[in-house]
């Protein structure tokens, strides 16, 4: 296990705080469970997005009510998220 220094408002620590004594918890469990929640969630909806987007990539998406889906939007969408030219890998 790692220990590494993260700057927050005074706020937040507070937030925290209160948070971590209500849990009956550390400060440093309380931080650590809601990082690793934040990731899981972040690292969740980037997979999914990413899969959508190689659907496109393929042709695999739904039609939209009024016709086809534009290409170019969903490229768009995705050069927004991930930057110019959005195939990662």
């Amino acid at each position: 296990m790692k220990t590494f220094t993260v700057r927050v408002p005074d706020e937040t620590v507070g937030d925290l705080d209160r948070l971590a004594q209500k849990m009956d918890r550390s400060r440093a469990y309380v931080a650590a469970r809601a990082i690793e929640d934040y990731i899981a969630r972040e690292l969740w909806q980037l997979t999914e997005i990413e899969a959508g987007i190689a659907e496109v990539e393929r042709g695999e998406f739904a039609e939209a009510q009024s016709g086809e889906l534009d290409t170019r939007s969903m490229t768009e969408i995705a050069d927004s998220i991930f930057g110019s030219g959005s195939s990662r890998g």
